[in-house]
């Protein structure tokens, strides 16, 4: 968990150093316009949805920013359930970046990055007439991609599938899902 917290701090800096460079660098504005890093951002907003995961069923909410015509950086959550027993199996956070695509009714992204698993397993124990849990971590490889349907500028609807494959338990997901934000600012 340390290890994505270093990670995403430094994701953090990164892209405001970048948002930095890129507001204090234009000429012709004037003074005041420089102190609003957040002119320069070009889409944010949120996603969720429900669906069906590896376990059974799954849930995923993401934070989406973009700087630029073609990168969007993502924050997310995903999580897993037993469909039966509605236990937790699996809780997914993770930081990726990756491609957007823009049209005048859609927005399709394409992401991949560092994604940290908390697994729990479990399994029916003869000896004690019990069931027993195992608690695992694991960092992985965490991919999404998301296509949404635009009705409007701010609000999306659409499916997204998400996957981390880690050396414990690869788990994956396709989800139903809604947007809201500024998603689509070129129409």
């Amino acid at each position: 968990m340390k290890y994505l917290r270093r990670i995403i701090l430094l994701l953090l800096i990164y892209m405001g150093t970048s948002v930095a460079n890129r507001s204090f660098g234009q000429v012709g504005h004037m003074e005041s316009e420089k102190d609003y890093w957040y002119m320069s951002i070009q889409g944010l907003w949120v996603d969720g949805g429900v669906g069906y995961s590896t376990f059974g069923y799954g849930g995923i909410t993401n934070l989406n920013l973009q700087f630029t015509d073609s990168v969007v950086f993502c924050l997310g959550a995903a999580r897993s359930w037993n469909e039966h027993t509605k236990f937790t199996r699996a809780s997914d956070y993770y930081a990726t970046a990756g491609y957007i695509i823009k049209k005048k009714r859609s927005v399709a992204t394409f992401t991949g990055g560092l994604g940290y698993g908390q697994y729990t397993d479990s399994y029916y124990n003869f000896a004690t007439n019990k069931i027993d849990y195992t608690h695992t971590n694991r960092i992985g490889l965490a991919i999404q991609g998301k296509f949404f349907y635009m009705p409007t500028n701010f609000l999306g609807f659409g499916i997204q599938v998400f996957a981390d494959a880690n050396s414990h338990q690869t788990n994956g997901s396709i989800l139903f899902s809604i947007a809201i934000g500024k998603m689509n600012y070129n129409y």
